[in-house]
Parts: C-alpha cells; structure tokens; sequence
C-alpha cells in the first residue's frame, strides 16, 4: 500500500492511494474459503464446492468488497495520522484510474479533499453589533397578572350576560329569510367567550340579553378569528364563505368570572406556599417570569445578528469549487441549477461553523454536565409555563424533571450546541462595541418580521 498527496490549489489537495495485490490478497483468499465452506450448491457435498466455482460465482464482488474497505480504512487512518482539517468529505477525483479489476492487480484510487482555512478573529473596533433586549413594561406585567387571576377565578352562574361573559349556547344555522336552514349547521354548547370575541355591533347585542333569550347574530363578526369559528362549529372543512351570516342563537347559561384579588392566598397558589410574601415581590417574579419566556426568541435573534456581523467582518476562504462538486455528489437528486441557487446560503453556514469552532477553541469553551442539567431544567420551566401555566417551581425541581428530556443522545446534542451558541454569543459581545435596542414586546414583534 502506497498513499501520498498533492496540493491542487488554495484549500484543495488530491489523496492518492495505491493498493497492491498483497494488500488485499490474503482477505479475499480467506472470504473465498468462508463462502467455499458455507456454500450448498446442488451437486457438491458441504465444503466440496470447486475453488474455481467459488471464485467465479463470488471472487469479482469479493473483491470489490475488499477493496471498498482498504480504501475506507487506509485514507481515514491517513487523514488522521496527517490531522488534516477537511470540509465536506473526500470525492472521487476526475483523472482517477478506471477500475478494471480483470486487467490489473494493482489499482491506483485519487481522490479530493478541501482543507479548512487557518482563521483568526480580528475583532472590528468600529462596527457595532446590533442586539436586541426586551423590556417588560407594567402593563405587561398586569397583563400577565391577570392571566393568572382569570385562571384561578372563581365560576358564577349569573342570569344576564354582561361584558366579558361566557356563555353556552344552542345555534341553528339560518337562511337569508331567518328560517332554519335546511342541512344547515346546528350545535349545543356552542362556546362564546366574549372578553375575547370582536368589539361591535354583534356584541353589543348580546350584552344584556337575560339567560333563556333568543336572538339572531352574525358569528363572523363576533368569533375572533375564522379558524376558530369554522373549529367551533366542526367544520374546518368548509370555506368561511359557505357559513351563513345569520344564526339563530338561544343563551342556555351565562357565566361570569370573578378574578380573586391580588393577596397572599393568590401569590401562594402561583408560586408555592410562602414563596412569595409582598405584593412587590410577586410583581418582581412575574416580571422576571415574562421576561424569562422571552429569553428563548430574543438569544435567538441575537445569536443570527452575531452570526450576520461575523461574516460581515471576518475574511473566511473557501474551497468553493471543491464545496460544489462535493454538494453534487452527495445531492445527485438535484440538479445543477437547484445546487447553485442553494449554495450561497450553503457557503455561508460553512463560513459561520468555522468562526464558530474558532472562538470555541480560542477561548478554550466546554460545556460541563451541570450546564447541560441547569438547560434541560430552564427547557422545563418554559414548557411547564407554555403549556400548563405552571411557574415558580424550584431549580432542583426542575432540574430532576429536565432529566427526562436527556434520554436520547440526538436531544443532548442539540442542547449542547445551543449551550455553546450562547457562549459564542457571549464572547462577540464582550469584544466588540453592541448597538442594544430596547423594546416593548409588540416592538419586538414587530421588528423582527420587517
């Protein structure tokens, strides 16, 4: 076995490896002899099969079996041995030899491989790095608090619908003379809630209206949104148009929701007994509830302006030729048009991944075990709060319940990397000036879409 290599340009290399018969002899003599002894084949005893039929039947495939291996062994161990830094994978060069297997017993293989680029981080003194922080306001705070005031409300059953009632009610379907209409769509318990329906003149109607009253509204113009419309009436299928602009509408109960006041017994049903014993530290926790709910898409838009300000400032070579010829031999589904189009962004994610791994290493960044145990707890917290409303459980709490979320390796993986994205981002905005705009949530909201 003979392996050496060339450069062919800036970042690109050829790998040439050269098998010869004692090589890859012996393995294919003693895989001839295991199919030998193993074979059945009508007319021969167990392991009296002919050499030569063996061979014939089994020695080219054998071979190429041999030799697929060789080449996977030999030129991993030699990337490793010379600790080449690759891009992509090594792809059959062009001028490699045809393999003909039937006319040679030495078989040359060339191969390309693209280097990574020696890279280091000039941190820009001008240019300033855009990030964002949200402010939670007081009015997002009383928002939040009424949330939880609602949720934890006590349910009157009362006799006349009043602004923010929710009612249950029977509904049949009319036809533009008011009359039932015929195959029309008819529901009991059909659920209004009217602290969220649509302001006007639907509304209005029904505010006032005694339990046990009968009347006649448009839902499009009092349900919020067509989705839940056409979801409450099951009718997803059907096109909003299709439903009827007048229901008939019978009131059946009324229910009016008193919020408990803002005291002890309220702070003990969030956040635990006695965890929280002012009125001003129950505003601080829930403050500091909003904004951790926020934290997850706020890091997120921070890390990809970091990311757009790194490309932006930092000179990253690439084997870009090499890149695309790799791209097409491992993506023989597209086509070339489809590829091209693709790779910028492609060349793009290369560049940042390099960056990235270079402030890793220059600033030596692991990731420990409690790191990864304090993260599965944080993905706890924002799951118990977004899907059940639970919050102020306590960090260990939420620690030994983020365990669960550490049994697959594919899901360590991906918290690992979001661990090591944060620490990346850290370190950007400890080295270069940070244009930081502050927020409201709507603004936010509103900013980032632009």
């Amino acid at each position: 076995m003979n392996i050496t290599r060339q450069s062919t340009g800036t970042l690109t290399e050829k790998i040439i490896l050269q098998l010869a018969k004692e090589d890859y002899a012996a393995n294919v003599e003693k895989t001839l002899k295991d199919y030998r002894r193993k074979a059945n084949i009508p007319g021969f005893r167990p392991g009296k099969v002919p050499m030569q039929l063996i061979e014939r039947m089994y020695g080219k495939a054998i071979l190429l079996d041999e030799l697929d291996k060789l080449i996977n062994k030999h030129l991993d161990e030699y990337i490793k041995a010379e600790q080449l830094r690759l891009l992509g994978e090594p792809i059959v060069a062009a001028d490699s030899p045809e393999l003909d297997i039937d006319k040679s017993e030495v078989f040359e293989f060339v191969f390309e491989v693209g280097l990574q680029p020696q890279i280091s981080i000039e941190w820009p003194k001008k240019e300033k790095l855009l990030q964002y922080e949200i402010i939670v306001t007081d009015e997002t705070v009383n928002d939040e608090i009424e949330i939880y005031r609602r949720r934890f409300a006590t349910r009157l059953e009362v006799d006349k619908v009043e602004e923010n009632s929710r009612l249950v009610a029977e509904i049949v379907e009319c036809n533009e003379n008011g009359q039932p209409k015929e195959k029309g769509l008819n529901k009991k318990g059909f659920y209004i809630d009217l602290s969220v329906a649509k302001d006007g003149e639907e509304k209005s109607k029904l505010i006032g209206a005694e339990k046990g009253a009968t009347l006649h509204v448009n839902l499009k113009n009092l349900i919020a949104s067509e989705d839940e419309l056409l979801y409450s009436l099951a009718a997803e299928g059907k096109n909003i148009g299709d439903i009827s602009d007048d229901f008939e509408l019978k009131i059946t109960s009324v229910i009016r929701l008193e919020n408990p006041p803002i005291n002890q017994e309220l702070f003990d049903k969030i956040f635990g007994e006695g965890k929280v014993t002012s009125e001003e530290m129950f505003r601080d926790k829930m403050r500091e509830e909003v904004s951790f709910m926020y934290d997850r898409d706020v890091t997120a838009i921070n890390l990809r302006e970091a990311k757009k300000y790194l490309l932006a400032t930092q000179k990253v070579d690439l084997p870009s030729e090499f890149l695309k010829r790799w791209l097409k031999s491992t993506q023989k589904e597209k086509n070339e048009e489809e590829l091209e189009k693709q790779f910028p962004a492609i060349e793009e994610e290369f560049k940042w991944q390099l960056l990235k791994n270079q402030i890793l290493t220059e600033n030596k960044i692991e990731v420990t075990e409690d790191e990864i145990l304090d993260f599965a707890g944080s993905l706890m917290r924002w799951q118990m709060k977004y899907y059940y409303g639970i919050i102020g459980m306590p960090a260990d709490e939420l620690r030994e319940y983020g365990k669960t979320l550490l049994k697959k390796e594919e899901d360590v993986r991906r918290m690992v990397s979001d661990i090591l994205d944060r620490k990346v981002l850290e370190v950007v905005k400890n080295n270069v000036k940070v244009d930081l705009k502050k927020l409201t949530p709507e603004e936010f909201y509103e900013q980032i879409k632009e």
